[in-house]
């Protein structure tokens, strides 16, 4: 989809931490900080209706009967129950300053790496394609993809696959 549909928005909601205190007194209690553990909520228009329960993020441990359809990688899928299977957190997208960038507010429009908290895989995404009931689609998995093989311990940048933007919109109530 070319813009926002309900299948394509998501609510991203804290997960309770110590550090809500904190966060409250500098009143930043409604912002989404790198390093922060999240949940990633589906649209609730496209939750059935005879169900209370949102449906959430989540993705289970690579194993030779749970895999993603496609690549053969970690599956990501949405469910309405788990725990920490629906734990994500924001990592700043350059691996260079990733340390110094944990606690920093997340802007909007930035770019960002998504990490699976239970399993340490991040959320990505390439061209190969499933057939679902809208059509053609690029396929969503969990996998750490680098651009270039580090030698000597050097850091290694995630490939583009792993790189995801947050655009905001307007919560109408």
């Amino acid at each position: 989809a070319k813009g926002p549909v309900v299948r394509n928005t998501w609510t991203i909601t804290p997960l309770p931490h110590d550090d809500d205190e904190f966060w409250a007194s500098k009143g930043e209690q409604d912002i989404i900080h790198y390093g922060q553990k999240v949940r990633i909520t589906l649209n609730t228009a496209i939750t059935a209706k005879d169900t209370q329960k949102p449906l959430q993020l989540t993705s289970e441990m690579l194993t030779p009967s749970c895999h993603s359809k496609a690549s053969q990688q970690q599956e990501v899928a949405v469910a309405d129950h788990g725990t920490y299977q629906l734990a994500w957190e924001f990592l700043y997208a350059n691996p260079e300053f990733r340390f110094e960038m944990e606690g920093q507010p997340v802007k909007a429009n930035s770019v960002v790496v998504l990490s699976h908290c239970a399993t340490g895989q991040y959320l990505a995404s390439h061209k190969k394609t499933v057939l679902n009931d809208f059509g053609s689609e690029h396929e969503v998995f969990a996998n750490k993809l680098y651009s270039i093989q580090g030698k000597n311990n050097e850091v290694r940048p995630e490939a583009p696959f792993n790189h995801w933007v947050v655009v905001t919109g307007i919560h109408d109530k």
